[in-house]
């Protein structure tokens, strides 16, 4: 390429010549920064979705593909897990090591890469609850994404706490941030808000003003037809995949003195649970970049340019109108992008590099490809214990229990601070209840999401294995289901197994976000038409802290162990040794035979005698669940498909023996596959 000339100047040394006076600015006959001319090309990645060891190399790939600048999402939910508890790399939270989002910029400018930010509150992105965190929905009077005072009062706490940061990176102050959104794509709601979206899409507008975003583009960007989501003298862009002449001949009509921005070019797609794996045309995708970028001149984001991976509870849903009404999203955010979700190239990165080449106007240094990964499919390993469902509820500490007189949402569990519970699933328990001969349960309202019924811990539903079932006991399609236990008339346990599946991330009416709590909660649980009261409720967090202690390296004993350089660090931010010792779960038992029927954790070793690589582990013969890696959880699995992999970042794995655990809530294998290559359907 002759773009990769080294007498070439780069990103930075082009744009800061002679000193910086001015951020971008959108005028008639272009965008403008610092003076000079640019066609913004960049490319969306989610560093809360790429395993920190990895930014640098993700970043250099999107900036060898010619672009020159890297779009970014801040997820409020792993920022402010608990209220006005922060966290943006330096807590101790499951995915603490991901939220260094300042690290990741400054890397973004080491590469020469401009960075547009995207702060939210709402992120849409296929992220549970959109981004937004799950304590919002303990407040009854609070409602989301509106000129709310409640909500609103939550978002300037957040803001004022994380646009100082962000206004300390822009261009104009020697940083790499040129552009900021306000909100996201609000025009889907926007129709259903009035006079009140504007004032909420206003005081956004003036908090960023009042924390110093004072130098930088702001915009919003919705699909070209939702003009509810823009403001009066704030830059309009637009998202879309097809019909680009129609798209940008639109968003010429509506601002004819300004330059056209495609801000999301979905170059793939998402999967959800149940359907098959969505892929976009190479030829396609290409004819159309080429039209945006060769025909109008437009600048344009890659959404996605990789996707990365959801990883533990963290995929979202969406919704539909008639059935099936929710789409659960899986794990792998692949997206069908031009880097996959491993970071490898494809067809659509080197046919993205050439159209950069050709049509970016202003020609600069481009650095060569960097390697790709390693990928190994290590050997089968055998599940060798198992701790039951009986015995995972013994093990849940006091401060995760709660009594109640009816059943209630995991949100408003006492727990956590007062936070109640995000993730994971609940457990509703009756003990000593009196159950006569073929008793008929009935669940008042919809259970959200998945239901499992055990009776004196047996399993009396049937596992999920198809969509038709949701319209049934225990799931979210229909109300008021019953169940007919056909039992022996006993003095029992009865318990009521939920899992929250992801909280809905989009959907066109505001009401929507205030509907999101999971678990029991639109009504009671009644036996033979007589209201259940006294519940313990169980809340099965799974967090890291539960799965595997962390500890200091005076724990000799322990088997993991994690080492972390600087520089070099497998998770980032955090102290330089740390062992994994389970100190929480005890009592494993062998398994001599698995496929129990009741949710059960089961326990696998992998050992690696060199340096670890990336993997992959084929869940294919199990039936749904979650994955941990020496104690992390790497997201779900399900038998349902699309996906039947999850992708195993190397820096997850150490040499020597690696612990593997697995939550089935149905019907196990008997061991662990690995894969060098993705199964995404």
């Amino acid at each position: 390429m002759a773009a990769s000339s080294q007498d070439l100047p780069s990103v930075f040394e082009y744009y800061t010549n002679g000193g910086i006076e001015s951020g971008l600015v959108a005028e008639s006959d272009g965008f403008k920064l610092n003076g000079r001319n640019i066609t913004i090309l960049s490319g969306s990645i989610h560093y809360f979705r790429v395993h920190p060891v990895y930014w640098r190399d993700r970043l250099q790939k999107l900036r060898a593909l010619g672009f020159n600048t890297v779009q970014i999402y801040f997820p409020w939910n792993l920022h402010e897990p608990r209220r006005n508890v922060y966290d943006f790399g330096d807590g101790d939270n499951d995915m603490s090591a991901f939220l260094d989002f300042k690290k990741f910029i400054q890397i973004a400018q080491e590469e020469d890469l401009l960075v547009n930010a995207r702060p939210g509150p709402y992120i849409c992105a296929e992220w549970e609850f959109g981004g937004l965190p799950s304590w919002l929905l303990r407040d009854p009077d609070l409602k989301v994404r509106t000129a709310n005072d409640a909500y609103l009062d939550r978002v300037e706490k957040y803001f004022n706490v994380l646009y100082p940061i962000l206004a300390e990176l822009q261009f104009t102050n020697g940083g790499p941030i040129i552009s900021f959104q306000i909100e996201n794509e609000y025009g889907a709601v926007g129709a259903n808000t009035g006079s009140a979206g504007q004032q909420y899409l206003t005081f956004i507008y003036n908090l960023m003003k009042l924390n110093g975003l004072n130098n930088s583009l702001i915009y919003t960007s919705d699909g070209v037809d939702n003009v509810r989501g823009s403001l009066d003298g704030v830059l309009r862009t637009i998202n879309f995949q097809n019909n680009p002449e129609d798209q940008l001949n639109k968003l010429k009509e509506l601002q004819p003195n300004l330059p056209l921005w495609v801000m999301e070019y979905w170059s793939g797609w998402y999967d959800a649970w149940f359907g098959s794996h969505s892929a976009v045309n190479t030829k396609l995708y290409t004819t159309n970049l080429e039209t945006i970028i060769g025909t109008y001149k437009a600048s344009v984001n890659l959404y996605m340019f990789i996707g990365g991976t959801d990883f533990g509870f963290l995929s979202g849903g969406n919704i539909g109108v008639s059935f099936p009404t929710y789409f659960p999203q899986v794990s792998s955010y692949d997206y069908n992008a031009p880097l996959t979700e491993a970071g490898d190239y494809t067809a659509k990165y080197n046919a993205t590099r050439e159209l950069a080449a050709k049509y970016n106007p202003v020609q600069l240094k481009v650095p060569d490809l960097p390697a790709q990964s390693i990928k190994r499919a290590y050997p089968t390993t055998a599940v060798s214990e198992q701790l039951t469902f009986d015995q995972l509820l013994e093990l849940v500490p006091e401060e995760d229990r709660v009594t109640s007189d009816d059943v209630i949402a995991m949100e408003l569990l006492d727990i956590n601070d007062g936070n109640g519970q995000s993730y994971g699933f609940v457990v509703y328990r009756k003990t000593n209840l009196d159950i006569p001969e073929n008793s008929t349960l009935t669940i008042e309202g919809k259970v959200h999401d998945v239901g499992i019924l055990l009776l004196d811990n047996v399993r009396q539903t049937e596992p999920l294995t198809d969509r038709e079932q949701t319209r049934g006991f225990g799931y979210w399609e229909t109300s008021d289901n019953q169940f007919s236990l056909k039992n022996e008339a006993v003095t029992g346990t009865l318990d009521i197994f939920v899992e929250n599946w992801g909280r809905v991330n989009y959907g066109t009416y505001i009401d929507l976000f205030t509907q999101q709590k999971k678990g029991l909660w639109e009504g009671s649980v009644l036996l033979n038409g007589d209201t259940i009261t006294g519940w313990e409720i169980i809340a099965l967090q799974f967090n890291s802290t539960w799965i595997a202690l962390r500890v200091s390296h005076s724990f000799l004993t322990s088997s993991v162990r994690m080492e972390l350089m600087d520089g070099n660090d497998r998770f980032p931010s955090r102290s330089r040794h740390y062992f994994f010792v389970n100190l929480h779960l005890s009592g494993w038992g062998d398994v001599s035979t698995t496929g129990g029927a009741n949710p059960t954790l089961y326990r696998a070793t992998l050992d690696i005698s060199e340096t670890p690589s990336d993997t992959f582990i084929n869940m294919s013969a199990w039936g749904k669940g979650n994955v941990f890696i020496n104690g992390f959880n790497i997201g779900r699995y399900f038998s349902g498909g699309p996906t039947h992999t999850l992708y195993i970042p190397a820096p997850l794995l150490v040499q020597g023996t690696n612990e593997v655990l697995v939550f089935e809530m149905y019907t196990a294998a008997t061991e662990i596959v690995f894969s060098d290559v993705p199964l995404l359907g």
